[in-house]
């Protein structure tokens, strides 16, 4: 027995048992949970590595966790793509069914209509699938609804998309712009401008109410230019004009938009037929033969440039036998009895008749005196032929008159027209519209061809200026006679008492005049059924001749200088405050006062009133002079502002440039810069002068903006002094305020790309939005199709041509190019197989990467359960040898305490 005697050999003793005791620990740890070490220490040497592929295990696992929630994105984008690939090919499937049964009636043209508007209600419900609160096809602006078509019902769409004053956009510029303006942005903050003031509304833009009218927008800078045909804008802020319109054109220079509009122009149709008979009426000469009778006398006729001659001879009696002579050889020459018939007249007289009534001939006739007394003479009196004052013009440009129809018989009752020469309407074929013209009752009335009857000699005609109403109801002039219609009240009047029957609502067709052929509808009909008031669609002149101004300036100012409460007040030159004119300035500016009578020097700025018009100056600087009024010359001057405001401007006419200039009437040096901000086109209006006020177009402006040439012509030359004359003139450019949107876009997202990363070097783009073509082209066919009523003037089945060219549309969203010639210019060759191509892709990227993703987290599980696992066997051998060692040491410690405690006792 080893027998223990201190308490060093304890402890070491106790301490040997402890560490026994952890490595009993430890192999139950890696027993148990099968890993080498509960700490990287326990592995030092692998750790680093180990860690290295624990970090690359991770991320791949949050790739691989992230590429699943990018899979459910393209599943789910998928789904609504194919869900829109569907309603696309049914709605082009819709099409072609409709256009092989062929069939226009009320009933399948509605039922088309109503097709294409739920496909929008679909297409718009598809493309706005959202997962977890955030839109799948609105770019990066995930938070924005992507589409908004604004659809409540067909009637509601419809009647915001007539199909002829609104039309539904038919290019992809018009269908996506967005714009807004309410004032001239390149003209702000200038002087003498108002840069709200931007506007000039005309009904009629070249101001002719006889021909078509175009209502145009002008803005004082090129602002338009931007703006996309076919777009709709939306004016409000504005005195008469607020209201939706459709931009017909824009002008090349960019400050006009004329847009679509419906009005009538002013125009009087004739009576229309009129029963009666024309009959031509020969042209007659009378040669009257004057003078002594004496032989030898020569008289000579000359008839179309064939000239005859008789000599009186002595057997002649008197100047009847002369005469009597003379018609005989007249009557017996082959060549003139052919155009005329000769016969006596009274005392002297020679009548010339022509063989055909309507055809005219020209006469000359002299005497020459072969006798003694030198008197003998001939004179000619002629009547115009008629040729029964009627001509038939066709619409291809053949003339039909008299000489052909002989005489013409119009039949009101029966609408004939009837000639008495058999084949006179030989030229004319059944369609033709025929203008009828000559001094009759039937003058200037159109008719078309319905009928020919035998021999060529009889028309029936309809009567021109008709108006048919919906059920096909026909009012021609034969009902209405002469009909009036009005641009101003938007009227049409008939003599007659005949549109009694229409009703408000109600469509109409007028054709047969001159420059109000068109399809209406009937705002109003009066109690006595002879006026129809229309539906009319156009702009009301605003912003020109007077109301808000762009531009103001006044010729003709000065300055009032205070001495006891130190102010300085610009006035015109009546005394009244010249607003604004300080508004530049502000407290604390130095300036320079030079031209004055007593006050010149230089100045610091108290304050500026409210109004602008006065300065009160700074207590450290009062005024140096007395009370005064300055208008000859006086000057303000900011440099630091870059202000100058002088008093005593002149005005100068110059007739023989046409131009108009501005100058210091000290100096007569230009006042540059004034007229520095306007544009050749405006108009500027001018007041107060003695000789020269009035309107007038600028044509050239000069490059120190002192002065400008106009279109106009000046007639006076004038220097005019309103300093002088006491009166002010002014210089004014009239525009209206108001704000232009043209914001018909449906897409509210954006077209930024969002980008998904799926794995350290791979990155897929999140490109495809509503906006795309293939969306776009669908939707745009799918609105082209649903606009204007069944009847109406924009109705689809008015203008069955957008029906192919809605197909062309669907065939290049679905496939792009498609065949044939797009209808309305070049589209973007991007369609639904180019979205499936991508998402395809894009899938391909997402399962092959997760696939690799795993397979590498695989391997590398392997490697770090080779490096971090223990051999469970191993362990737990290393286990019990451990329990043993530990249950050894305790007993060795219980036999120590044991020998202790004995020799204790």
């Amino acid at each position: 027995m080893i027998r223990i005697s201190d308490a060093a050999s304890i402890n070491s003793l106790i301490n040997n048992m402890m560490r026994t005791k952890q490595r009993v620990d430890d192999a139950n740890f890696q027993v148990v949970s099968g890993k080498v070490s509960r700490e990287y220490a326990g592995i030092a040497r692998e750790s680093q590595r180990l860690v290295s592929m624990e970090a690359t295990r991770d991320l791949n696992v949050r790739f691989i966790e992230n590429n699943k929630i990018a899979k459910l994105r393209l599943d789910t984008m998928t789904n609504s793509i194919e869900s829109s690939e569907k309603t696309i090919k049914d709605m082009r499937r819709m099409l072609g069914n409709f256009l092989t049964a062929g069939k226009f009636d009320q009933n399948s043209v509605e039922n088309l209509q109503k097709f294409a508007f739920n496909a929008l209600l679909n297409l718009e419900a598809y493309l706005n699938v959202e997962i977890d609160g955030q839109f799948l096809f609105s770019g990066s602006r995930t938070n924005e609804l992507p589409v908004d078509l604004g659809l409540t019902n067909l009637e509601a769409f419809q009647q915001d998309y007539d199909g002829s004053i609104s039309e539904y956009p038919t290019t992809r510029d018009a269908h996506l712009v967005q714009l807004s303006m309410s004032e001239d942005t390149t003209k702000q903050n200038l002087k003498y401008i108002t840069s709200s003031n931007w506007l000039t509304f005309r009904q009629d833009d070249d101001g002719d109410a006889t021909d078509g009218g175009t209502s145009s927008i002008e803005a004082t800078s090129a602002l338009f230019s931007d703006y996309e045909v076919g777009s709709r804008i939306n004016v409000t802020g504005t005195a008469n004009n607020n209201g939706e319109y459709t931009v017909q054109s824009v002008s090349s220079d960019g400050t006009k938009i004329f847009v679509t509009t419906e009005m009538l122009t002013a125009e009087e149709t004739p009576l229309g037929l009129t029963d009666e008979t024309t009959t031509g009426v020969a042209q007659v000469d009378t040669l009257t033969l004057g003078g002594t009778f004496e032989a030898g006398d020569v008289f000579t006729v000359n008839i179309n440039g064939t000239p005859l001659s008789y000599t009186a001879v002595a057997g002649d009696i008197d100047i009847d036998g002369v005469r009597s002579s003379l018609r005989a050889a007249i009557n017996a020459d082959p060549t003139l009895s052919g155009i005329v018939t000769a016969s006596d007249g009274g005392a002297g007289e020679l009548v010339l008749t022509a063989d055909n009534p309507g055809v005219s001939f020209t006469t000359t006739a002299f005497a020459a005196n072969g006798g003694v007394t030198d008197d003998s003479t001939i004179t000619i009196t002629n009547t115009t032929p008629n040729d029964g004052n009627v001509t038939f013009t066709l619409d291809n440009g053949t003339t039909i008159s008299n000489d052909l129809t002989g005489d013409v018989t119009f039949d009101r009752s029966a609408g004939t027209i009837a000639a008495s020469n058999a084949n006179a309407f030989d030229a004319v074929s059944v369609g033709d519209v025929i203008n009828i013209s000559g001094d009759n009752a039937s003058k200037g009335t159109y008719v078309t061809v319905t009928a020919i009857g035998a021999s060529n000699q009889t028309l029936t005609v309809t009567a021109g200026a008709t108006i048919t109403t919906i059920d096909g109801t026909v009012i021609d002039a034969n009902d209405t006679a002469r009909m009036i219609f009005d641009r101003t009240n938007d009227t049409i009047t008939a003599d007659n008492a005949v549109f009694g029957d229409l009703r408000a609502g109600d469509k109409f067709t007028v054709a047969g005049t001159l420059n109000n052929n068109g399809d209406y509808t009937v705002s109003s009909v009066s109690d006595d059924g002879r006026t129809i008031t229309i539906a009319s669609s156009k702009l009301t002149d605003e912003g020109s001749g007077s109301g808000s101004t762009f531009f103001d300036y006044n010729v003709g100012t000065r300055f009032q200088f205070d001495a006891t409460a130190e102010t300085i007040q610009a006035q015109n030159i009546d005394g009244s405050l010249l607003t604004g004119a300080f508004s530049e300035l502000e407290a604390g500016d130095s300036f320079t006062l030079s031209g004055t009578v007593n006050n010149d020097g230089i100045y610091t700025v108290g304050s500026i009133s409210t109004d602008g018009a006065t300065i009160t100056l700074a207590a450290s600087t009062p005024l140096v002079g007395s009370d005064a009024i300055d208008n000859d010359g006086a000057g303000v001057a900011a440099p630091a502002r870059n202000f100058t405001l002088r008093t005593g401007n002149g005005i100068v006419f110059t007739a023989s440039s046409n131009t108009i200039t501005l100058q210091d009437i000290t100096s007569a040096a230009g006042t540059e810069d004034i007229f520095d901000n306007l544009r050749v086109g405006q108009q500027i209006t001018i007041s107060g002068t003695a000789s020269n006020n009035g309107t007038f177009t600028i044509a050239s402006i000069a490059p120190d903006g002192a002065s400008f040439t106009v279109s106009e012509d000046i007639t006076v030359d004038e220097t005019f002094d309103p300093s002088t004359a006491g009166t002010q003139v002014s210089l004014q450019i009239f525009s209206a305020d108001g704000t232009i949107e043209s914001s018909q876009s449906y897409y509210g997202g954006n077209d930024f790309v969002t980008t998904h990363r799926v794995d350290e070097r791979r990155l897929i783009d999140w490109d495809v939005n509503a906006s795309h073509p293939a969306f776009e082209k669908a939707i745009r066919a799918m609105g082209i199709l649903a606009q204007g009523q069944f009847g109406s003037e924009g109705g689809l089945d008015q203008n069955t041509d957008r029906i192919k060219d809605a197909l062309y549309l669907l065939n290049d969203s679905i496939t792009s190019p498609a065949e044939g010639t797009p209808p309305y210019g070049d589209e973007i060759q991007r369609g639904m197989d180019d979205i499936f191509f991508d998402l395809g892709l894009k899938q391909v990227v997402i399962k092959e990467t997760n696939v690799s993703q795993e397979n590498f987290n695989n391997l590398l599980e392997g490697f770090i359960t080779d490096t971090e696992d223990v051999d469970k066997l191993e362990a737990i051998t290393r286990l019990l040898d451990e329990q043993r060692a530990l249950s050894a040491s305790y007993q060795a410690m219980s036999r120590v305490f044991t020998m202790s405690l004995a020799d204790f006792l």
